[in-house]
Order: C-alpha cells, then sequence, then structure tokens
C-alpha cells in the first residue's frame, strides 16, 4: 500500500494520506503524521528528520518522503523518487520534472542541468535535483522562516 503526497502549490501546505504535515505548539511533528513515519532522525545543528515509513505516491510517481523539522518549525519536505533514468543533458528531460512542473500550474525554470525550481512559490523554494551518476531525482520543498 502507497500513501499519497498532495501539495497546495498556493499555500505551500503538505498532506500525507490527507494529513496536514505541520508541526503542532510543542515543536514537534503532529501526531497524525508522526503515525507515519519511521523513528525519527537526529541531524546536525539540531535538526530532526521524520521518514514517512512506507512507500509514497507524488503526482503519481513513486518513491520515500522525508520531512524535516528544525528549532520547532517544518523547514522541508523532501520527495526521493524511485524510478533510476539517465538523462542526456537536462533535469528538464524528465518526465516527472515536466508533469510535476504541469501540474502545479507552475513555471519550471532551470539555470543547470542538474537542477530545476518551480515558481515563484510565495511559502518558499520548491527543487528538483538530478544525480547524472546514479540517476537519481528528488524534489525538495523548502519552507521560508517567517
Amino acid at each position: 500500500m502507497t500513501l499519497a503526497i498532495r501539495v497546495d502549490w498556493q499555500s505551500g501546505v503538505v498532506h500525507a494520506d490527507r494529513v496536514r504535515i505541520e508541526v503542532g505548539d510543542d515543536g514537534r511533528l503532529s501526531e497524525g503524521v508522526r503515525r507515519l513515519c519511521s523513528p525519527v532522525e537526529e541531524l546536525e545543528k539540531g535538526a530532526v528528520r521524520y521518514p514517512i515509513s512506507q512507500k509514497i505516491t507524488f503526482g503519481g510517481h513513486a518513491g520515500e518522503c522525508l520531512i524535516d523539522v528544525v528549532g520547532g518549525r517544518l523547514t522541508s519536505v523532501l520527495i526521493l523518487f524511485d524510478t533510476i533514468r539517465f538523462l542526456d543533458a537536462s533535469i528538464t528531460e524528465s518526465k516527472i520534472v515536466r508533469s510535476i512542473g504541469k501540474a502545479s500550474g507552475l513555471a519550471v525554470v532551470s539555470a543547470h542541468p542538474t537542477e530545476a525550481r518551480l515558481g515563484p512559490c510565495s511559502w518558499g523554494v520548491a527543487e528538483f535535483r538530478y544525480d547524472p551518476r546514479q540517476g537519481d531525482l528528488s524534489l525538495e520543498m523548502r519552507f521560508r522562516g517567517d
């Protein structure tokens, strides 16, 4: 069974299986989302990573999801896509990048062959990254600390 990840591209709100990914007043990830996660991982500089314990789908594409919280604030949601594909010239060749860009209604902007951003996003940054050595593609949504 897979868990669906959805993003409201206007507000930046992310849902995992219809549960909003957010941090509560206690500075921890909300209980509903924590139940979907594997044990928490401690990172550098007080960051905490919550890996969702089951496979996810995002925009119809399978992968894994990692949620980062720093200082009691949701800082990023990272999607690691399962599909391995070696691209010829640029990340913009990726069917995943094109389909998610189209579905979001945002422009896909790429100043480098291995990176592309969706934008503009008033809530932060949505950035695709491609590793040409391994054929891996990821999407990280980083949120502003307003």
